[in-house]
Formats: C-alpha cells, sequence, structure tokens
C-alpha cells in the first residue's frame, strides 16, 4: 500500500508541476551527455589516434563528426543568432507540448530528454562552435 501511495505522489508532482520535471530530467541529461562526449573525445574524437570504432563487424560502429548547423547539418553556416532563435522556438515548443499533456508522464519525460539533449548541443555550440 505505501508504494502505491508514493507513487500516486510522485504522479501528482508530475501532473502539477510538469515543467519543474521536465527541468529535473534534462538537466540530468544534460550532465550524462557532457560527461558521455567528454569520454567520447578521448576515445574516437579530435584528439583520439583514431576517429571510427567498429562495435559489430562493419555495420554498427561509432564515428566521430562536428556539425556545425542544426539537424543534419541543415542551416549551416547561419549565424549563432538564427541558431538561437530556432532553438529557443524548439523549446517553446516541447515546454507547451509538455503543459498541454501534463497528464502523461511519459510526455514529461520525453520532454526533459529532448531539451536536457538540446542543451547539450547548444552547451558544445557555445563552447566549441559546433556540436560533437
Amino acid at each position: 500500500r505505501s508504494t502505491a501511495v508514493a507513487l500516486n505522489e510522485r504522479e501528482r508532482a508530475i501532473v502539477d508541476r510538469p515543467i519543474a520535471a521536465c527541468a529535473g530530467i534534462a538537466g540530468r541529461v544534460l550532465l550524462l551527455d557532457q560527461v558521455g562526449k567528454h569520454v567520447m573525445d578521448g576515445w574516437i574524437g579530435r584528439g583520439a589516434d583514431r576517429h571510427a570504432r567498429w562495435l559489430a563487424g562493419d555495420w554498427l560502429g561509432l564515428v566521430y563528426a562536428e556539425n556545425r548547423g542544426v539537424a543534419f547539418g541543415f542551416l549551416r553556416g547561419q549565424s549563432d543568432g538564427a541558431l538561437l532563435v530556432v532553438a529557443l522556438a524548439v523549446l517553446a515548443v516541447v515546454a507547451g507540448f509538455v503543459v498541454a499533456n501534463r497528464q502523461s508522464g511519459w510526455v514529461v519525460v520525453g520532454g526533459g530528454l529532448v531539451v536536457g539533449g538540446a542543451l547539450g548541443n547548444a552547451a558544445d555550440r557555445a563552447r566549441l562552435g559546433y556540436v560533437r
């Protein structure tokens, strides 16, 4: 019985404060993103002896890349201001979707994952000038 009450309280917190829950998840994802990229940089990044590692034959592997645009290089060469406007628009859409669908914990979790990944990419772009 106590497990059911704790779960209901957790669910209630997500419904009542979806942006706070989403932000908490996003913060954790941002941390994991940056730590993971730092580790991978040493393994296949700019300073590594190899820029590709194949994990299963020649069909599954990791390859180092630098993206200076947005998704798949789209908007490459645009100013940082234009990329910031696109990022803010995406953030507003995700936040609106999370608030509108706050009854679903999965939507809040998904929103946190998307925002955390976007923040990780923004941190790379601000620090390095590209997303790795």
